[in-house]
Parts: structure tokens; C-alpha cells; sequence
């Protein structure tokens, strides 16, 4: 076995930050109608300063093939207290999903390798429109 497939088993497995989250900004669902993976990912933000904000904290839950699972608990990894902005978590590729899980992910499974990125797309989304419609508010 290759040392990316012991990767993705063990983050299968086992995965990091599953569960769900107290109190959370924003959450959000993304489907794979194709194979019927689901992902719920819940999110807080903290301000880091003026109008800029970082994922505080994250959960995620859902079901779905060994991918799609890794996929998730990887990418929660790398953003779980980290320093990137909203802006590079946006800006994201498929191609950087398929990095994290090793490059050899087959044209037919990736998007089961990218539905945790979409998710995190989407929620990015949803929490800036929040932030907009707020700071219109007097």
C-alpha cells in the first residue's frame, strides 16, 4: 500500500473534527447526487482584525465513501485554528483537494475528493453574505 492510501484509510477510519459544534456561525450542506455522499460542515469565526476573519473553530459530520470521508477530515485538519484567510480558503482549487489526498484520485471520484472543498466554499459564502447584511444594519 502506498503511504497516500494509508492516508486516506486511516483518515476513513478515523476521521478528525467530526461531530457537531456549539453554537456555530454558519452551517452548511453539500451533496454528491452522483453517489450520495453527504457533507454538513459548521463553522465559527473570530475577528483577527478590522473587517478580517479566520475560522475559529469547525466540525463537520456526514456519510459518504472512503474518499469523500478523508476528504472532509483533512481538510479539517488543515483549516482547524489556522492562520488562513477567508480570502485563501476561497481561493482553493480541486487541484489542491487532490493534493492533500495524493494526486492519484481517478477522474470518476473527484467529486468525491472536492465535496468537503465545495462545502467550504459555500459556507465561506454564506458567513461573508451574514457579515454584508450586518454591517448594512445601523
Amino acid at each position: 500500500m502506498s503511504l497516500y492510501h494509508d492516508l486516506i484509510i486511516d483518515h476513513y477510519k478515523n476521521p478528525r473534527n467530526f461531530g457537531e459544534l456549539e453554537s456555530p456561525d454558519v452551517i452548511v450542506q453539500e451533496a454528491n447526487a452522483s453517489c450520495g455522499d453527504l457533507i454538513e460542515f459548521q463553522l465559527k469565526f473570530d475577528s483577527i482584525q478590522n473587517s478580517e476573519f479566520r475560522i475559529q473553530n469547525l466540525s463537520w459530520r456526514g456519510v459518504g465513501c472512503a474518499i469523500s470521508t478523508a476528504s472532509a477530515s483533512l481538510l479539517s485538519e488543515k483549516i482547524q485554528h489556522s492562520v488562513f484567510s477567508i480570502q485563501y480558503l476561497a481561493s482553493m482549487t480541486d487541484e489542491d483537494m487532490v493534493k492533500m489526498l495524493g494526486g492519484d484520485i481517478s477522474p470518476t471520484r473527484l467529486k468525491c475528493a472536492t465535496l468537503s472543498l465545495r462545502a467550504l466554499k459555500k459556507a465561506l459564502k454564506q458567513f461573508n453574505a451574514k457579515i454584508q447584511s450586518q454591517s448594512i444594519l445601523p
